[in-house]
């Protein structure tokens, strides 16, 4: 099971990968967001079975959709606003998957990029936040 993301704005689409992953019968489960910075993964039961969630993006409607047990993730991919060399990213600030992530033990957490989101000082460090194990981008993978 491979917990994605719809992209908004300039994130990077994976739009390729749902397809070819769907292909290969692995399930894909998307995050849902609510108050507070409440986050659940969900998986859609068909092209009909999606909303505009709270900030525009395109998530699974909970009434049409099957709740994922966050214990079965095996892959998260989670989108980067930047990284730095160690795998530390900065999201967006609202915390969603740095409150979710401890949720799937054993999970591979892979931080989703462009090149140009690279940066060359290291990202600030709270006790909260996930570390992610790598980061793709259109050049390459990179491991902290």
């Amino acid at each position: 099971m491979i917990l994605s993301y719809a992209a908004m704005g300039a994130e990077a689409d994976l739009g390729a990968f749902h397809r070819w992953a769907e292909g290969e019968g692995k399930r894909l489960v998307f995050p849902v967001t609510g108050p507070g910075g409440a986050m659940d993964a969900w998986e859609a039961a068909g092209p009909g079975a999606w909303r505009r969630g709270r900030f525009g993006i395109q998530e699974p409607d909970p009434r049409l959709a099957r709740a994922a047990v966050p214990g079965e993730i095996e892959v998260v991919l989670v989108p980067c606003v930047g990284f730095d060399r160690a795998c530390r990213r900065l999201g967006r600030g609202g915390g969603y998957y740095d409150r979710y992530l401890p949720r799937c033990p054993g999970a591979f957490c892979l931080g989703v990029a462009f090149e140009c989101q690279r940066l060359t000082e290291l990202v600030p460090e709270d006790p909260w936040d996930v570390p992610l194990q790598a980061v793709v981008t259109e050049k390459g993978v990179y491991g902290p």
